[in-house]
């Protein structure tokens, strides 16, 4: 699985020796065989790079030394491999045998299919839904479509997406090198988000495939610090608003962002999370210059106009609120 495939396959991995029999030997059994794979490993102090090494020596390893974060694990995956198309796979996962497979298909397909990722259910409860591709509220909600919903045959079509999940899903890598690559500064948590917005803003469009599945244990590696999850999402999910969103989109949206995170905020304070969320944004308005700068970056080099980016995203406010004709609410 070495070499120089049509598709590279990068996988992150933390301490995750026990999960790495199950997505490798995923990829062994894949139908599709143009393909490399490499492990990142973010300096696992477990048997992880010894266990690579022992069996499976056609699998290339490369070696962090300390843990810095998925997002980077990621972006040197990336430096290290040259498909023409890319894939980013938990190390927790498996997929069925054709998965490869029909993710290629569809790219080749349409030459502005820019990614494409599938139905993921639990591995321990397949009913369950993981994800159906995500969503994306013009105030900065991330809305991972279907999760923890009943698989009930509600998201069995193909459909847009507007971001493909890190958990496993397939990239045009001309489509990545166009939107800049992965910010390595987001460390874990919505950096797949930030990516797949700025593939958009490229031109390109996401879709979500109800078939091939994937199965994921979910919450297998950092499910072990809820609290690092939390801080994350919570800083992250607002330098994607800062950074992605057009002008005019992002000024017509300011009321709603302002409520969505007194209410998220609220919620949190009901948990007795308050403190945390704070720091959350407290590092964001510390990182706002940087976020600015990478905001003009990407907003000069964009394709599409502000009103074709909006088209592809949420405007409602679906929250309870006092002001449900100002923000669109559904009623």
């Amino acid at each position: 699985m070495t070499g120089s495939g049509r598709v590279s396959v990068v996988i992150p991995n933390w301490n995750g020796e026990q999960h790495l029999p199950m997505v490798l030997g995923s990829l062994r059994r894949q139908k599709y065989r143009d393909f490399d794979v490499t492990v990142v490993d973010d300096g696992s102090t477990d048997r992880s790079v010894a266990y690579l090494e022992s069996e499976w020596p056609d699998v290339r390893v490369v070696k962090q030394g300390r843990n810095e974060g998925w997002a980077s694990a990621w972006a040197r995956g990336l430096e290290v491999t040259a498909g023409e198309y890319s894939v980013i796979m938990n190390n927790d996962i498996d997929f069925d045998d054709d998965w490869l497979q029909a993710l290629v298909d569809e790219l080749d397909r349409d030459p502005k299919l820019g990614f494409v990722t599938t139905k993921i259910v639990f591995q321990d409860d397949p009913d369950i839904i993981y994800q159906a591709g995500l969503d994306f509220y013009d105030y900065g909600r991330a809305d991972t479509r279907g999760g923890m919903e009943h698989d009930d045959g509600r998201h069995d079509q193909p459909s847009a997406t507007t971001a493909a999940t890190g958990a496993g899903s397939m990239f045009r890598r001309a489509a990545i090198d166009a939107a800049g690559g992965i910010d390595v500064d987001y460390w874990m948590y919505c950096e797949d988000v930030d990516l797949g917005l700025r593939i958009l803003l490229q031109g390109y469009r996401g879709l979500y495939l109800p078939a091939p599945v994937g199965r994921h244990v979910g919450g297998a590696t950092m499910g072990k610090f809820p609290d690092v999850q939390r801080y994350h999402f919570w800083r992250n999910q607002l330098i994607t608003l800062v950074k992605d969103v057009p002008g005019p989109i992002l000024w017509r949206a300011l009321l709603k962002a302002w409520l969505y995170n007194v209410h998220q905020y609220s919620h949190e304070r009901d948990g007795g999370e308050t403190k945390l969320i704070r720091k959350a944004y407290v590092d964001f308005l510390k990182a706002l210059p940087q976020t600015v700068a990478k905001r003009r970056r990407v907003q000069r080099s964009r394709r599409i106009s502000p009103a074709e980016f909006r088209a592809l995203l949420h405007t409602e406010y679906p929250f309870p609120t006092r002001v449900p004709r100002l923000v669109g609410q559904r009623k």
